[in-house]
């Protein structure tokens, strides 16, 4: 598994203690109740210590003692391709989990964001920046980057090969925020999303080179980061 999409790649252990606890006692502060972190598959304060402080794909925003959130910018692509006269849409049908389960979810490939060092490490990141909410935001990589990034880690394709054998659809881009989202993985820690959505198109489905992707006809194939294959309709997302 790729470091950030499955089980935390370096034990607990490993991780700077007392940094760990000051993010605890930061989040119990804030008005975040622990209690039910790193059971029944919620991930512990160390996951969220090393995606923050280690990754650096997301932030924990709020000033002083008030309400805090955390705040992850992503991109998604939508990856289609021409299969006997439709469009299909590449989707990746298991899912890593951070505690090294997998699950059957149909999901277009994705990626957070990497925030640069300054905004990662600021602990009182206000969220009501809005720059934070803007599309184009100072504190992470470029969203096109991430593109990139995502589908050189994810699906293996070098930079030069997405060069030659994608193109951006016009008019499928989009952008959109989902504010206070409750976390499944984090309990009591509400999320913002702010989402990057990219259609991308194989540009000659026939060619040798786009068999890894399964190609021409669609076939499932593996990577690292799990089973793909391009789904029938490109309405599944």
């Amino acid at each position: 598994q790729t470091a950030g999409y499955g089980v935390i790649p370096m034990p607990p252990e490993r991780l700077d203690k007392a940094n760990v606890e000051a993010l605890r006692d930061r989040l119990a502060a804030g008005g975040v109740d622990l209690t039910s972190w790193g059971v029944d598959g919620a991930k512990g304060v160390d996951h969220l210590f090393w995606e923050a402080y280690h990754q650096k794909r997301c932030v924990i925003a709020g000033r002083g003692h008030g309400r805090l959130k955390r705040v992850t910018r992503l991109v998604k692509i939508r990856l289609l391709a021409e299969i006997f006269g439709q469009d299909h849409l590449l989707l990746s049908r298991m899912q890593f989990m951070h505690d090294g389960q997998t699950v059957e979810r149909l999901q277009v490939p994705l990626r957070k964001l990497v925030w640069l060092t300054s905004a990662a490490e600021d602990a009182n990141a206000p969220f009501n920046d809005e720059l934070v909410y803007a599309e184009q935001c100072p504190y992470t990589e470029d969203w096109r980057v991430g593109v990139r990034q995502a589908l050189k880690e994810r699906l293996g394709l070098p930079e030069k090969w997405q060069q030659a054998h994608l193109a951006e659809v016009p008019g499928g881009y989009t952008f959109h925020t989902e504010d206070n989202c409750p976390s499944a993985g984090y309990p009591g820690l509400n999320t913002l999303y702010c989402i990057h959505t990219v259609t991308l198109r194989v540009v000659d489905p026939e060619h040798v080179s786009v068999q890894c992707l399964g190609l021409p006809v669609g076939q499932e194939f593996a990577t690292q980061e799990g089973d793909f294959n391009f789904s029938g309709g490109s309405e599944e997302e």
